[in-house]
């Protein structure tokens, strides 16, 4: 069982001002260290513990950034039996494409990460040439994190919809990301797959970050899934 504590100690990305402002005062002892999960815990905790209660032999991260995500969802699905967890960013390994990584405390944590396990692999691109040039079939499960416009996430998942069978969405509710935010409107009444929606938020006026789960439904043919 993953606990918002858990997510907590294991450490929070945000140590600069303009990123702080998403998390209450509350949390900001846990920012800034330990792996640096962009996320909030009260959204992560049951998610992870959703995740956890299916079959998932190998994983995606499209969008890794510090790689506190990664590093933490890889830990525990490790755990659980699965044998590859794949990270693929369009920047550096390790870096976020849209903050000032200046005295960024989590630089080199994702690349000696990977380093440390052949269970572990970093692809430097986009997730067209994931699936086309890298691991051209079908993998368990995928985190859309990367370009956050709506375009982009649309990309991303059709790319996703039809290679994998358990799709999460960041930023679901975020007010900063409202490409996300529309683009998952549209798509969470799939009938082809099981939403959820972990959402959540701390006593604030805003809404932010939010994940969004899609698991593929067994489709029955003649009397048989």
């Amino acid at each position: 069982m993953i606990t918002e504590q858990m997510i907590c100690d294991a450490g929070l990305y945000p140590y600069q001002p303009k990123f702080l402002r998403q998390y209450p005062e509350s949390l900001h002892k846990y920012c800034g260290k330990g792996l640096g999960l962009w996320q909030f815990p009260n959204q992560f905790a049951p998610y992870m513990n959703k995740l956890l209660e299916n079959d998932i032999e190998s994983y995606l991260e499209i969008g890794t950034g510090a790689g506190g995500t990664f590093m933490f969802t890889s830990n525990e699905l490790i755990k659980n039996g699965c044998k590859s967890c794949f990270a693929v960013d369009v920047a550096p390994i390790g870096t976020v494409a849209v903050a000032d990584n200046t005295g960024n405390p989590f630089e080199g944590k994702l690349r000696e990460y990977v380093d440390s396990s052949s269970q572990y692999a970093f692809h430097s691109g986009t997730s067209a040439s994931f699936f086309t040039d890298y691991r051209p079939y079908p993998v368990d499960m995928a985190l859309i994190d990367g370009d956050h416009s709506y375009s982009g996430v649309a990309k991303d998942w059709l790319m996703c919809s039809g290679r994998v069978r358990i799709i999460a969405l960041h930023d679901i509710v975020n007010m900063d990301t409202p490409g996300v935010v529309r683009f998952w409107n549209e798509i969470k009444s799939n009938r082809f797959y099981h939403s959820f929606e972990f959402v959540d938020q701390y006593e604030s006026d805003n809404s932010f970050l939010g994940i969004g789960l899609m698991i593929r439904k067994k489709i029955m043919y003649g009397g048989q899934f």
